[in-house]
């Protein structure tokens, strides 16, 4: 587990200051337990007597060269006297071979860094400018590293302070051991590598070590000063080095971060926890800061307790910030505040090892994001390779967009027909590097997209949660694919590769676009993952082209955008959006996709970034042998997306809508369905029909609809329905806000869907019983056709008799009542014919025969 800190330089009053042991910055050793060695100084300097001589008696004399020398100084902490190197070839030289074989040892001074930049070293050790050990300090940057190979190979780890510490005296620890690395500033561990691949004995012997210079000829000299310089035979334990009124947390697999600053007096300890809880890799469990303990180190002879007195590791929930006190030796206390977050990564696979055997995958970036049938997907690329080596593409799903499910591989470069048989036979070239998938639906296909090795390819599917089929389409020449379809043409584009904005109109078959139709424009900082969106807002469009800026690879790697009014262009550069943190530990910010929830004016974003190497050690990709790339640790994450709101009179002068600055936060976002809209009841006259929002949204408004057109008077969430509606659909349209949480666009006000329109329910027509009969009779010569309708509808009702020689109604047909029409034809003889009733929706035909009167 590693442990990366930031420290607040409002707490430098130089704890040094108030440590005498020998005149260091540090607690003195505790005695040992057990049986073993107390740790033993090998050398110590503290310059006073205006020599570099070691006053520990072991004879480790140190031996200055290029000009550095014992100056005054008057602002010490304490003494008077320091070893000074003013850059040149300033420097002080250890013993050769006093480091040889010790893979176990600590180091501390107080120092002062007269100069802000540079590759200067204040501390190095080693054989060469291949194998070395080495400490940094500059400006705000702390860094220690060792290698046996090269710098590339170097296991480090770095820490940025607060503040600067160029011109002030600090003290600075490092503890050394096969596996681990530590510094310490001011008596608080800062930054810790617990995965370090290579031991002191690894650099061989007649080892050389300085003060002010490293093993490259090439790197300046440190300009500064160094004092009270002890050197121990041991890794001295976290507890024997934390300073008075220095409190941390007792590192474990689930603590990330542990930041300290100071607000108003009280010291704010902010603990920073992984999505998983310890053993989530293999369970799954996540991190939950209502049920979570800590222990906690404190200097010896301090002590630490709840706002009860008790102690303060029996507190398990942290929802809220906890007030604790830590009291010293001599009475005196420091007020501290606990607050703990959760780093939320949520893209994992637990009970899966990654390419490193870790347990759990958690290791996904490039997410495209997509939203179809009330749920969400992400297809991200398959990271923790080196060289981006992976070759999987997974399927997560998700109802709300904070918990989601793997549901297993998509694409599979290695068994291209997901047959669980090793098979390339479909694109023979391709059999590694699955990246940044693009999703499409049209005409009831999936398009999944993908690049790699310089091309996009596409498999296709029925469904968005797996049964893709692999093509040997070739999409596009270049990687990073994104679609887009435009909402007022309904044009389906494809935008890709690393050469600026740059997209066509895909073709019918979704697997070539048009070479005509092709839209190239350089833009500002452009590198690739372009991802295209439009959004309506006060009646006009605005097109959002939204890119990746950088490498990868590279802790600034960040996200800008342009924008246009129609997929035309032109574009016009907008700025950046999404940056690094680093006050986090949250780097890499990029390639990203984008999402409007279904319904709604709510979008968010999909991205990956990598933590620090303290946080996220680089491991050794198994399937290779190498280490893994900052950029090969990549995670996703979910973020809200807003917008300004420009005045309509605004928008009339051509302003538009801008995204805003994403915040980068530890946590992830609150759940957000997709929101549904449905009717419950009978469908019938005279029967309730009540409308209702799915889960995550509550009603604000309802009106109801008879075949679409509104139902003056009605609304509200319930309807009757009336023998006005018999033989209509009835539907009812509603408004929503959420009800988990979310905010609208400006914060403003809880978020709000669309108008929604349930499915009609359809209303059957009145029943009719009718009874019809049809005589033809002589009258003076003459043929009469007579029709008897009976009614047997349980209620009055009109009744249209209609014949070859009319139509007649009978009005107010009583029930169980029968009445007759006559139609004259004034003819003696006619032929065969029908008569027919109709009552309301329904009507009744009779025959009758040809008759003469003659």
């Amino acid at each position: 587990m590693l442990l990366h800190a930031r420290i607040s330089r409002t707490t430098s009053a130089l704890l040094v200051a108030a440590i005498s042991a020998a005149g260091l910055c540090l607690a003195s050793p505790a005695v040992a337990e057990s049986g073993e060695p107390e740790p033993q100084i090998i050398a110590a300097y503290d310059f006073e007597d205006g020599t570099a001589r070691d006053t520990s008696g072991h004879g480790n004399d140190l031996t200055l060269a290029g000009g550095a020398a014992v100056e005054t100084y008057g602002d010490k902490p304490t003494g008077s006297k320091a070893l000074s190197t003013r850059g040149g070839t300033q420097h002080a030289a250890f013993p050769v071979g006093m480091f040889d074989g010790r893979d176990e040892f600590t180091i501390s001074m107080n120092y002062k860094n007269r100069s802000s930049t540079g590759n200067f070293f204040t501390f190095a050790v080693g054989q060469d400018s291949n194998r070395y050990l080495f400490l940094r300090t500059r400006y705000q940057d702390l860094y220690a590293g060792i290698t046996k190979a090269s710098w590339q190979q170097e296991s480090g780890a770095s820490a940025t302070l607060d503040g600067s510490m160029q011109g002030v005296w600090g003290n600075v620890t490092l503890t050394v051991s096969p596996t681990e690395i530590v510094v310490y500033y001011n008596g608080r561990p800062v930054a810790t590598n617990s995965d370090v691949k290579t031991s002191m004995s690894e650099l061989g012997t007649n080892l050389t070590a300085y003060l002010g210079r490293s093993l490259y000829a090439a790197d300046p000299y440190f300009n500064g000063a160094f004092d009270d310089i002890t050197i121990w035979d041991r890794a001295l334990d976290r507890a024997d080095l934390l300073g008075s009124g220095v409190v941390e947390a007792v590192d474990t697999e689930q603590i990330l971060t542990q930041r300290v600053s100071t607000e108003a007096g009280t010291s704010i300890l902010d603990i920073t926890l992984d999505h998983w809880a310890p053993g989530g890799g293999a369970t799954g469990e996540l991190s939950d800061v209502s049920d979570v303990r800590f222990d906690f180190l404190t200097h010896s002879g301090e002590t630490l307790t709840a706002a009860d007195g008790g102690p303060a590791s029996e507190i398990s929930d942290y929802r809220d910030p906890v007030r604790l006190t830590l009291t010293k030796a001599d009475g005196s206390t420091v007020p501290y505040e606990v607050r703990v977050h959760t780093l939320v990564t949520p893209i994992r696979i637990p009970g899966q090892a990654d390419a490193t055997g870790a347990m759990g995958m958690k290791f996904f970036a490039d997410p495209e994001i997509f939203a179809d049938g009330g749920k969400y997907y992400i297809y991200p690329t398959t990271d923790g390779y080196s060289e981006w080596g992976g070759w999987t593409i997974h399927a997560f799903e998700s109802t709300d967009l904070v918990t989601w499910t793997d549901k297993g591989v998509v694409v599979n470069l290695r068994d291209q027909d997901l047959d669980g048989a090793p098979d390339s036979s479909i694109l023979p070239n391709r059999t590694k590097k699955a990246w940044a998938p693009a999703m499409a639906l049209r005409d009831g296909k999936y398009y999944l997209y993908f690049s790699g090795d310089g091309q996009t390819n596409v498999a296709v599917s029925d469904r968005p949660d797996g049964g893709f089929r692999l093509t040997d389409s070739v999409v596009a020449d270049s990687i990073d694919p994104a679609t887009f379809r435009d909402p007022q043409t309904g044009k389906w584009y494809i935008a890709w590769g690393q050469s600026g904005i740059n997209y066509a109109e895909l073709n019918d078959d979704m697997r070539s676009y048009d070479p005509a139709t092709r839209v190239q424009q350089s833009i500002t900082g452009y590198r690739e993952g372009s991802y295209i969106t439009a959004r309506e807002y006060l009646g006009s469009w605005t097109y959002y082209y939204t890119y990746s800026v950088d490498d990868t690879n590279s802790p600034d790697y960040r996200v800008a955008y342009a924008t246009a009014t129609s997929m035309a262009g032109p574009w016009t550069y907008r700025g950046e959006i999404l940056n690094k943190d680093v006050a986090k530990g949250i780097l890499g910010t990029a390639h990203h996709s984008v999402l409007q929830v279904p319904g709604t004016d709510d979008w968010y974003v999909a991205y990956h970034a990598f933590l620090t190497d303290e946080m996220r050690p680089r491991l050794v990709d198994l399937t290779n042998g190498k280490q893994i790339a900052t950029g090969n640790k990549r995670e996703t994450r979910v973020a809200r997306l807003t917008y300004t709101q420009p005045t309509a009179a605004e928008i009339a002068t051509g302003a538009v809508p801008l995204i805003q600055r994403i915040p980068v936060t530890y946590e992830g976002v609150l759940p957000e369905t997709t929101p549904t809209v449905s009717l419950a009841g009978d469908p019938v006259v005279g029967s309730t029909l009540t409308a209702g929002f799915g889960e995550g949204w509550a009603a604000t408004s309802w009106s109801w609809l008879r075949d679409g057109e509104p139902l003056a008077g009605a609304a509200g969430a319930q309807y009757t329905v009336t023998a006005a509606d018999a033989g209509h659909a009835i539907s009812a349209r509603g408004i929503g806000e959420s009800a988990t949480g979310v905010r609208n666009n400006d914060g403003s006000a809880p978020a709000r869907t669309n108008p929604l329109t349930t499915t009609a329910a359809a209303i059957p027509g009145a029943t009719v019983d009718v009874r019809l009969s049809v005589q033809v009779r002589c009258v003076a010569g003459k043929a009469t056709i007579v029709a008897t309708v009976g009614n047997e509808t349980g209620q009055a009702a009109d009744a249209v008799v209609t014949s070859g020689f009319g139509a007649k109604t009978i009005t107010a047909l009583a029930d169980g009542r029968s009445a007759s029409a006559s139609f004259s034809t004034r003819s003696a003889a006619i032929a065969a014919g029908t008569v027919t009733v109709a009552v309301a929706e329904a009507s009744v035909e009779q025959a009758y025969e040809a008759r003469s009167c003659q």
